[in-house]
């Protein structure tokens, strides 16, 4: 009887370390596919919010407070390039205010690097650390940020998306 069992559980321990195995590569694989579409949809925000900003003006703004530009943590920003905040998507209380000498839990100067990003590129992708809004905990945030004109002002256009390792 117990030449028996030992096979049958080992066969049984086996088959359920491979079950444990794939489905932790599923959470990865998922995990992976929810960075992929958070990505994309921050950048093509980023894109049409450019595009309405540079036509519009100021007048875009009032657009942007709506949804679909403005969905749980992906929501758009826009600054001047001097740091000072001109559009906030769900914390309008930050409007106006100059933000450069701001940090993350990492020391990494934010606007700084974004003004930075825009200067030397155009666009681009920046990493940082901030609390989330939606679960209040500080996890990865990356950004993409976008140079553009608004009525005259050059300023930069951002969305962003928190990873998930």
């Amino acid at each position: 009887m117990v030449k028996t069992l030992i096979p049958k559980l080992t066969l049984m321990i086996g088959a359920l370390a491979a079950t444990m195995f794939i489905l932790s590569g599923c959470v990865t694989v998922t995990d992976q596919w929810d960075n992929h579409k958070k990505k994309h949809h921050a950048k093509n925000l980023v894109y049409d919010a450019v595009e309405v900003i540079e036509r519009d003006g100021r007048r875009a703004l009032d657009q942007f407070n709506e949804n679909p530009w403005n969905e749980g943590d992906a929501y758009l920003f826009v600054f001047k390039m001097d740091g000072e905040q001109v559009f906030h998507g769900i914390a309008p209380e930050k409007n106006g205010n100059n933000r450069l000498g701001e940090s993350d839990i990492n020391g990494v100067f934010v606007v700084e690097s974004m003004i930075e990003i825009v200067r030397q590129n155009g666009s681009g992708w920046m990493t940082y650390h901030r609390e989330s809004t939606e679960t209040g905990e500080v996890g990865e945030k990356r950004s993409f940020v976008h140079g553009a004109m608004m009525d005259g002002d050059e300023v930069f256009v951002g969305s962003g998306y928190y990873h998930k390792e």
